[in-house]
């Protein structure tokens, strides 16, 4: 099993930062301003220096799922195909010569068990006489 990781194509998302320059001028040092759309964002902040720094970032999506995906399909097919072939049970039934021989063998076993007991029973009969 192979796994593959492959970035995504995302929309493009834009954001903007509206700031007002008298409200800029008169934030302390370490404040910001900061916006998000989507996976965009765009924070100005005031550095300890007093400049302003502006930094924007788009969070990057990678997907694993797409192959795993394909695997899980691909074992799913296997397996309809292996039940497939087990379902399909072929059953072979005896021969008319096989079933001649287990009845026969059955019809003595049965005689020779009659036989047995009538032996018995004479050889007692006999004894009481």
């Amino acid at each position: 099993m192979t796994k593959t990781t492959k970035p995504i194509t995302t929309p493009q998302a834009t954001v903007k930062l509206n700031i007002d320059p008298a409200v800029l001028a008169s934030l302390p040092k370490g404040a910001k301003f900061e916006n998000k759309q989507g996976n965009a964002t765009a924070t100005a902040t005031i550095a300890d220096d007093g400049t302003l720094e502006i930094t924007a970032n788009c969070d990057s999506l990678t997907l694993l799922i797409d192959e795993l995906t394909t695997e899980v399909y691909r074992y799913k097919e296997s397996n309809k195909a292996l039940v497939t072939k087990l379902s399909k049970k072929e059953t072979i039934a005896l021969s008319g010569w096989q079933n001649f021989q287990i009845w026969c063998g059955r019809i003595l076993l049965g005689l020779f068990i009659v036989f047995i007991i009538y032996k018995k029973i004479k050889s007692k009969w006999q004894k009481k006489k």
